[in-house]
């Protein structure tokens, strides 16, 4: 992780199998509002969705990407924002599965 967070932020995913995907994003900034957007890629690299929306100045959120209804499989949600933010991906399944929670890191380019 980089000392000041990214302006790109790459999380991978699995989804589907009893397996989801949360999003929690922060932005460090005092004064500034971060303008994201989130594109979803699949395992290929094909975009599934996008959308944006802002982050207001030392404001955190945690949400489930937007993915495409029905969609499967692995991929990556990326980040884009106009000032450095911090993101971790939060992998779970539901309760009675045998599964747990997992940190899935962010990769800041």
């Amino acid at each position: 992780m980089l000392p000041g967070g990214g302006v790109h932020l790459e999380i991978p995913y699995q989804v589907g199998n009893n397996l989801t995907l949360g999003i929690a994003l922060a932005n460090p900034s005092a004064t500034r509002t971060a303008h994201i957007t989130e594109v979803i890629r699949d395992q290929n690299g094909s975009q599934l969705s996008s959308r944006t929306f802002t982050l207001a100045a030392l404001n955190h959120t945690a949400f489930i990407p937007t993915y495409s209804t029905g969609t499967t499989g692995g991929g990556v949600a990326e980040y884009d924002s106009d000032i450095s933010i911090f993101g971790l991906g939060i992998r779970s399944a539901p309760e009675g599965t045998g599964l747990t929670f997992t940190s899935v890191p962010a990769v800041y380019r």
